[in-house]
């Protein structure tokens, strides 16, 4: 018979699913005859989350998985250099959301990037970026400075996941008017990715957590 359950949050709600599957695969069900229903495509993105963790494979029909739209990798980006200032993919990707910058002006910036980037020191502190990483370009074009500004805002291990996303949000919301006719239903999708961001003490565990692709679908789509 059909059950209510009244769960206390969306991620509870999800980890009791998650805990039904395990335990209906427990009892000689197997998964390719299970199924999840929702309303909405956004809604099972906490689900996808917690199912990745427990190495649940699935299939989402009727709309993408949760990293796998342009908006939400563009977000992940700010955070991987955040978390990885040489992670040049995802420079790669936030410079090209950039008025006026296209591939040479990026790989420029890139190679800029590397070579101020504190890494000479024998210690491991000293080859993190400093506050002052972030100040060191202000010669940059306008947009560019403010990109840098906003990342120089939020740089600080103080800052929480979920307020990186929020001032991040923030600075991408112009970016995605500009860019999608339906941005009004993808910063939906965003808000989401900033209440799963506020789950988390750290952003590394936030990003190992929503490592859903395999790396050559990454590289094909960068």
């Amino acid at each position: 018979m059909p059950q209510l359950v009244s769960a206390e949050n969306e991620n509870l709600q999800s980890r009791y699913v998650v805990q039904k599957i395990l335990e209906f695969r427990e009892q000689g069900i197997p998964l390719k005859e299970m199924a999840v229903l929702f309303r909405s495509s956004f809604l099972s993105f906490d689900l996808e989350i917690e199912l990745t963790k427990s190495n649940i494979p699935f299939v989402k029909f009727g709309g993408f998985k949760f990293v796998e739209t342009a908006h939400v990798k563009d977000m992940i980006a700010h955070l991987r250099v955040l978390e990885n200032p040489r992670d040049v993919v995802s420079w790669n990707r936030i410079l090209m959301l950039l008025d006026g910058v296209g591939p040479r002006t990026a790989e420029k910036i890139i190679d800029d990037i590397l070579q101020r980037r504190v890494g000479t020191g024998t210690g491991e502190a000293e080859s993190l970026p400093t506050p002052r990483f972030w100040m060191q370009f202000n010669d940059y074009a306008d947009n560019v400075q403010k990109l840098f500004a906003k990342l120089g805002e939020v740089a600080s291990p103080n800052v929480t996941p979920g307020e990186k996303a929020y001032h991040i949000l923030g600075y991408y919301e112009p970016i995605l008017r500009a860019r999608y006719d339906d941005h009004t239903k993808r910063k939906k999708d965003l808000e989401m990715f900033q209440n799963i961001a506020e789950r988390y003490k750290d952003i590394s565990a936030l990003l190992a957590d929503l490592a859903l692709q395999p790396p050559n679908e990454s590289i094909v789509d960068v």
